[in-house]
């Protein structure tokens, strides 16, 4: 059996799919042929045989006590697949109430920015300018990961591209979720690319209902109106909300793919190789570009392009950017004919 996401959601492991599929497959294996041809100890077999059976996808053979055998995936993933669709519908449930309670907190602030109101733990922030500094800040203070939902309704807002520019360090992991309608169209299609190529990992959902910033997974960003997501945000660091939020995320997340239906996938470069914008930089670089220039040609912040700097002179091993770009020339990344 592939190993595949499916079955991890079901709750089953890796040594779990492979006994199980052997099984499927060799229904007259005792616990030697098992741990021989899989290459496990005859305890570990035993082991998951017996997470097998708990999980009722084995039984003993009546006939021979010491087989096994397998129960019809049809009847027993089919039973565990159940149990997870009544899980999803829960969850949805929960991210229903969720949007419910935002909606209340965002009643109870005036419209001030910066303004905290009477709930502890929130923060109103309202229109575009004062959104854009309080996620400048918010990022910037992020110490291990930014998660972003970008619905169609937010695209134009730019929040992915300002709060990537603003993580400080590279040891910040910023992860995005778009809609499968922004990558119809070529703008869009670059655009996701272009992050993708600064190092955000993104999935494609076919649709998201809200936009939503997590910092570190401590603290939310909720636009306060779902309708106008331009009039501003509801920051949120209140545990069980956030707790909330990161599920709803997660769930997302783990629902989404790296590509819309027949296009392409958003699969990185070959392995070791510079990404289309990290060679843009290069060629830059080498044109005599400063990093402010090079920044301002390639529509990202100084700060990325020096991120993007050091994380090539350490794929090339490179000890300078003299040496780096040496390097990078007898690789065939520079685009001589430029």
């Amino acid at each position: 059996m592939n190993r595949t996401p499916t079955f991890e959601m079901l709750g089953l492991v890796a040594e779990d799919e492979r006994v199980y599929g052997a099984l499927l497959e060799h229904p007259h294996w005792d616990l030697v042929a098992f741990a021989v041809n899989l290459e496990m100890s005859i305890e570990s077999v035993e082991a998951t045989l017996d997470r097998l059976a708990d999980r009722a996808l084995v039984n003993h053979d009546l006939a021979a006590p010491s087989l096994w055998r397998p129960v019809h995936p049809e009847l027993g993933l089919g039973a565990l697949l159940a149990t997870l669709e009544a899980n999803v519908l829960e969850g949805w449930d929960e991210v229903q109430k969720l949007r419910r309670q935002v909606s209340t907190l965002a009643n109870g602030f005036d419209a001030r920015p910066y303004r905290t109101g009477t709930l502890e733990h929130t923060e109103r922030v309202v229109g575009p300018a004062a959104v854009s500094m309080r996620l400048t800040d918010l990022a910037a203070a992020a110490s291990t990961s930014v998660d972003l939902l970008v619905p169609t309704v937010a695209v134009g807002l730019g929040w992915d591209q300002l709060l990537h520019d603003a993580v400080r360090g590279g040891d910040v992991a910023m992860r995005s979720v778009h809609t499968a309608g922004e990558l119809r169209s070529a703008p869009g299609r670059a655009r996701v690319d272009r992050l993708r190529g600064l190092g955000v990992d993104l999935r494609v959902a076919p649709s998201l209902a809200l936009p939503t910033v997590l910092l570190d997974r401590r603290t939310a960003a909720v636009p306060i109106d779902e309708h106008d997501v331009t009039r501003g945000l509801l920051v949120i660091s209140f545990p069980p909300i956030v707790t909330a939020i990161v599920a709803m995320f997660d769930l997302v997340w783990r629902g989404a793919d790296t590509a819309d239906g027949g296009a392409a996938p958003l699969a990185p470069a070959q392995e070791g190789e510079p990404t289309p914008l990290e060679r843009e930089l290069l060629a830059l670089l080498a044109a005599g570009c400063t990093d402010e220039h090079a920044a301002k040609r390639m529509g990202v912040s100084v700060r990325t392009v020096r991120r993007m700097v050091a994380a090539l002179m350490v794929r090339l091993k490179a000890q300078s950017r003299f040496q780096a770009g040496l390097r990078a020339g007898e690789q065939g990344w520079l685009d001589t004919t430029a």
